[in-house]
């Protein structure tokens, strides 16, 4: 394995624009895409816990999360419709979610190439030296950023170009943004926050849908160095000749990928979901709740202020 990470980092020293497939062997879109099925996956699994273990599901529905499970195929022709009772409501909000997804694929390379030799003169008395270096030092940047959406509803009917088959893969603890990067849980937690534990929409974004955003960053350095030599065996005559050649080539990579992942229900979820409830409008957070509920999270806005506020004061006594 080592073998192969020097040999890839030799070789993308070469390259004039750092590219991710350089390394990884996914190309930018072929990223993405298995970041979409990974998410495809992820709602499906999730959709499948809920109709057969949630709490509330109804006996027809919990049949039908049964049926998804042993064909996962089937997946592509669920609707919601398809359910009853408060599974048929709660399911419809979360065919409705928006995704999207931030990318920033920073990729830098570094390449440092020294040449040293090494001259010889025999005099009677004394030995003459000369040695003669150079070096030669490159740098070269790419950064990528783009972000791409979708809605639960058209990513199941619809999989991302070229389908997901054969593209859910394992972690890649070496390149992770090329590997599985773990959306499932986040994805459960939404839905399980926003649709059954009264998550609320941002600050300064009263009457808005609630929404949840996660930011990942995978950064990966690997370097190489290459340093032949030549040792010339001596003359036994008086001659300026060459004594010794080296070269040392040092190749150095950081890639530095960030993806940020936002979910948000639909607007209309606050209307036709959740029932009238107190607002609490805080320097740091809003909440939605009982009176009880929005005592508690103004203890939490407050310690979040005390936090930001709090001065620090350091004596120094030596």
């Amino acid at each position: 394995m080592t073998a192969v990470i020097a040999a890839q980092t030799m070789v993308s020293g070469c390259a004039i624009r750092p590219l991710p497939e350089e390394v990884t062997g996914v190309d930018t879109f072929g990223i993405v895409n298995q970041i979409r099925c990974e998410m495809r996956q992820s709602i499906r699994n999730t959709l499948v816990d809920y109709l057969t273990g949630g709490e509330g599901v109804d006996d027809p529905s919990r049949q039908i999360g049964r049926q998804l499970k042993a064909s996962p195929d089937e997946i592509t022709r669920f609707s919601p419709s398809a359910l009853t009772g408060n599974a048929r409501k709660l399911v419809s909000l979360f065919w409705s979610s928006g995704i999207a997804y931030n990318f920033e694929l920073d990729m830098k390379l570094d390449n440092q190439l020294s040449a040293s030799t090494s001259f010889l003169d025999k005099f009677p008395a004394r030995l003459f030296e000369l040695g003669v270096d150079a070096s030669l030092d490159r740098s070269r940047q790419n950064t990528r950023e783009f972000t791409v959406t979708d809605k639960v509803d058209n990513l199941i009917a619809h999989p991302p170009y070229g389908g997901c088959r054969g593209k859910i893969v394992g972690p890649n603890y070496i390149y992770p943004i090329a590997g599985q990067i773990g959306v499932e849980g986040m994805l459960h937690n939404f839905v399980y926050l926003s649709l059954l534990g009264n998550l609320a929409a941002k600050k300064d974004a009263t009457g808005s849908a609630p929404t949840i955003t996660e930011t990942l960053n995978f950064e990966t350095t690997i370097s190489g160095t290459a340093s032949p030599k030549v040792v010339f065996n001596p003359l036994p005559e008086r001659s300026f000749r060459l004594a010794e050649a080296g070269l040392v080539a040092e190749t150095k990579r950081i890639d530095t990928h960030k993806v940020i992942i936002g979910l948000s229900i639909p607007e209309s979820a606050n209307s036709d979901f959740r029932d009238a409830r107190g607002q609490y409008e805080g320097q740091f957070l809003s909440a939605t709740g009982d009176p009880t509920s929005l005592n508690a999270a103004r203890a939490v806005d407050r310690s979040i202020a005390r936090k930001a506020f709090q001065t620090v004061v350091h004596i120094n006594t030596n």
